[in-house]
């Protein structure tokens, strides 16, 4: 997991999200609202770097690309947050909301980039290659499931061999 370019922003922004909530439309009374859990989903981080030379901004391309873009998630130094302590946890990962956008201006360039604060556990998921002659055990980190629960599997006609030893769960 690579670690965001440890630049210091000129401007940060931060969106508190939203409740897990759901809704059901009703016919006699409007809509039910159900909490689903006791956090905020969706926090965006928006830095705004000014007038950065062109190697602060091949920083932030290059990781852009090792993270794979919108898909990879990483970990940002505390320098980011400046004074603003205990905003999020220290030991939140991130992930980019959407592109960065640049804006060349001379020999200087304006950047600004949105990150998705992922809060929570990573969740590791272990896959076991069951009674065949040389199991394999695979460990990968992946945050699999974002939304409401619950989470359903479904499979195709196949029937496993062992329903019962078929978990998903997940903790530290």
């Amino acid at each position: 997991m690579a670690t965001f370019p440890d630049l210091a922003p000129d401007e940060i922004g931060y969106d508190l999200g939203d409740l897990n909530i759901s809704e059901a439309a009703t016919v006699a009374s409007g809509p039910v609202r159900f909490r689903h859990s006791l956090r905020n989903n969706g926090h965006i981080l928006q830095m705004t770097f000014n007038n950065r030379i062109e190697s602060d901004a091949a920083l932030i391309r290059t990781h852009w690309n090792q993270s794979s873009g919108v898909h990879g998630y990483f970990e940002v130094p505390t320098s980011i947050w400046g004074d603003a302590d205990q905003v999020v946890p220290t030991n939140s990962i991130y992930r980019y909301a959407s592109i960065p956008q640049e804006q060349q201006k001379g020999v200087y360039f304006d950047i600004t980039v949105s990150l998705r604060v992922l809060q929570g556990w990573v969740l590791d998921f272990y896959l076991d290659g069951g009674p065949a002659a040389a199991p394999i055990v695979e460990a990968f980190e992946n945050i699999a499931f974002t939304g409401f629960s619950p989470f359903e599997l479904l499979s195709s006609d196949a029937t496993p061999p062992d329903p019962e030893k078929l978990l998903l769960a997940g903790g530290a």
